[in-house]
């Protein structure tokens, strides 16, 4: 094993790993029929999320083809898309053509760093995170019950 990796495999399993993800752009969907229509469009469930909590999920098409992965941040107001940068305009796209009487506006893609935290402290970064201005929740796309997505403006 190299150091790099033990390195990050101990902040996984004993601290926190964070991991720039700069392959993911952001979209916001705000409006009162936010949720709900992105049910419509998505694998999870956003419906019964509340602000601050989060999801993962995949937008498929309707064959079932799988489109992109998606990470979802609930806010008061909207909800933060994180999607791989080379599916972001397809997805807008996607998601744009099924907006037709819902009360649902999306962003243009907007200038967003992201983060993935990993490890058992991540729900201690997630809030001091928010306490810095940025979106954060605690999101398991690992099946460890241990991860998070930090959303803030780049700089």
């Amino acid at each position: 094993m190299t150091p790099t990796f033990d390195l990050q495999r101990r902040a996984a399993e004993e601290g926190a790993l964070i991991r720039r993800r700069p392959d993911l752009g952001v979209l916001e969907v705000a409006g009162k029929d936010r949720k709900s229509w992105l049910n419509g469009l998505v694998t999870c469930d956003l419906a019964p999320l509340g602000p601050g909590a989060g999801a993962y999920g995949l937008s498929v098409g309707k064959t079932g083809k799988i489109a992109a992965e998606l990470w979802f941040v609930v806010t008061t107001d909207r909800v933060i898309v994180a999607v791989p940068g080379d599916r972001l305009d397809r997805i807008r796209e996607h998601f744009d053509s099924h907006l037709i009487m819902e009360d649902a506006e999306m962003s243009e893609p907007l200038d967003r760093g992201v983060l993935a935290v990993h490890g058992p402290l991540s729900a201690d970064l997630v809030d001091a995170a928010r306490a810095l201005g940025a979106d954060a929740a605690r999101i398991d796309w690992t099946g460890r019950g241990d991860a998070a997505l930090i959303v803030a403006p780049e700089g």
